[in-house]
């Protein structure tokens, strides 16, 4: 539902229903703070291996740097390995 200008999902309340789509290569953390300075009300990381967290890879970590970020959107993906989505999970909390 959207009341002035804002978008809200559940109880988080987005300044602006205008998000950003992520971008392969392009969506790092430099990239998300510039279009929230011009107004992206959310955007939203690129896919980030499930896989590779949970094996510490360096680059995907250096995916997930979301600290300070307000309302920060995480895309992951990955097989369907319940004890790999819950390590990492706990992790990123």
């Amino acid at each position: 539902m959207q009341s002035n200008n804002s978008l809200h999902i559940g109880n988080t309340v987005f300044p602006w229903w205008v998000g950003a789509a992520p971008l392969a290569g392009f969506s790092h953390r430099a990239y998300r703070e510039y279009l929230r300075k011009w107004g992206a009300g959310f955007v939203v990381s690129e896919m980030i291996s499930v896989e590779g967290l949970f094996r510490g890879d360096r680059k995907s970590w250096e995916m997930v740097d979301i600290e300070g970020e307000v309302n920060p959107w995480l895309q992951l993906f990955g097989k369907h390995d319940t004890h790999k989505w819950y390590t990492v999970a706990r992790r990123l909390l």
